[in-house]
C-alpha cells in the first residue's frame, strides 16, 4: 500500500516527466507514513503490543521530520508547509501515541482512521512545500469530503 501511495505521489510529480528523475525520493515519505499506519493496525482486532504502537509513532516522527528537512532543498518553502505540518502532527500523533501506550482494538482503530484520513493532510504539506500554501489549501479542501465519505466505508 505504502509503494502505492509513493507512486501516486510520483504520478502528479510526473506532469513534469523530466521532475520524477530529480524527485523521485519523496516517495518514500509516503511509504515510510503508510508503514506507519500499517505497524499500528496490527492490533486492530485482538488488541495489539506498545512495542508495534512506538515503532508507528517512531515513523510519524520520521516523516514529520522528512517534511522539515525537505527545507534544505532550494525548490522547498518550509515556511509554507509548516502550518500543514503542524496540523499533520496534531492530527496523528495524539491517536498513534494513546494506541501506544494502551493498544486497545478502538484506539488502534482511532489511529488508523486518523492516519488514513490524514494522508490528504500529508499530501497538502507537499504541495505546499513545493506550490506555495494556496495549492496546500487546495489540497486540504478534500479533507472535509473524504471526512464526511468515511462514515460510508471501512476506514480502518
Amino acid at each position: 500500500m505504502g509503494i502505492c501511495r509513493g507512486g501516486n505521489l510520483l504520478l502528479g510529480v510526473s506532469a513534469l516527466p523530466v521532475m520524477v528523475e530529480q524527485w523521485w525520493f519523496l516517495a518514500i515519505i509516503p511509504i515510510v507514513y503508510i508503514a506507519a499506519i500499517t505497524a499500528i493496525s496490527q492490533g486492530e482486532v485482538h488488541g495489539g503490543k506498545s512495542s508495534t504502537g512506538i515503532a508507528a509513532v517512531l515513523l510519524i516522527g520520521a516523516v514529520l521530520s522528512a517534511i522539515l528537512v525537505l527545507g534544505l532543498l532550494r525548490d522547498y518553502q518550509v515556511l509554507a508547509a509548516l502550518p500543514f505540518a503542524a496540523f499533520l502532527a496534531g492530527r496523528v500523533l495524539p491517536p498513534f501515541v494513546k494506541a501506544a501506550r494502551q493498544p486497545s482494538p478502538d484506539l488502534i482503530r482511532g489511529a488508523v482512521k486518523a492516519g488514513v484520513l490524514s494522508l490528504i493532510v500529508l499530501d497538502a504539506t507537499l504541495a505546499s512545500g513545493f506550490a506555495g500554501w494556496p495549492y496546500g489549501l487546495l489540497v486540504l479542501s478534500l479533507l472535509p469530503i473524504s471526512t464526511a465519505l468515511a462514515p460510508l466505508f471501512a476506514v480502518t
